[in-house]
């Protein structure tokens, strides 16, 4: 029995046979960047990494011999081997920060790009935040998909 469907095209965001917009797996929002997130998904996947990355910096950190100067407050004594760790956990973060910041961007009709105002000293920054972090997206149907409910 053959499929309408094509095996080879990537699977869409668009509208379920029932009509309403099918969700993107959690593997597409933190990794893919297509499609749009709502605000509370942007929130929940950004403070989940974030504090999700501090925690296991910090018990690496104190597993490997480090420990917080009481003077300062500043770490000392992490090991290279718990900092080379931690390093290169920045580059999977990285991705997926600027994963759900670009469908972000997409929910407010705007393309991934915007995502380079960042690097304008403070009011880039600043502007990102507003606009991807508590401004409501496009109502309806843009150009990168469907109302992400």
């Amino acid at each position: 029995m053959e499929s309408s469907s094509n095996p080879y095209q990537a699977p869409s965001n668009g509208p379920s046979p029932s009509g309403s917009p099918t969700p993107l797996s959690t593997k597409q929002v933190l990794f893919g960047f297509t499609g749009r997130i709502s605000r509370r998904t942007f929130w929940t996947g950004s403070l989940a990494i974030g504090l999700g990355f501090i925690v296991f910096a910090g018990i690496l950190s104190a597993a490997t011999g480090g420990s917080i100067d009481p003077e300062t407050g500043n770490p000392t004594g992490m090991s290279s081997v718990a900092a080379l760790i931690i390093g290169l956990l920045y580059i999977p973060m990285t991705w997926i920060s600027l994963a759900l910041q670009i469908k972000r961007w997409h929910d407010r009709g705007k393309p991934g790009w915007w995502c380079l105002i960042n690097f304008i000293p403070i009011i880039g920054g600043l502007w990102s935040f507003i606009e991807v972090g508590c401004l409501r997206g496009t109502v309806g149907p843009n150009e990168y998909g469907e109302d992400p409910i």
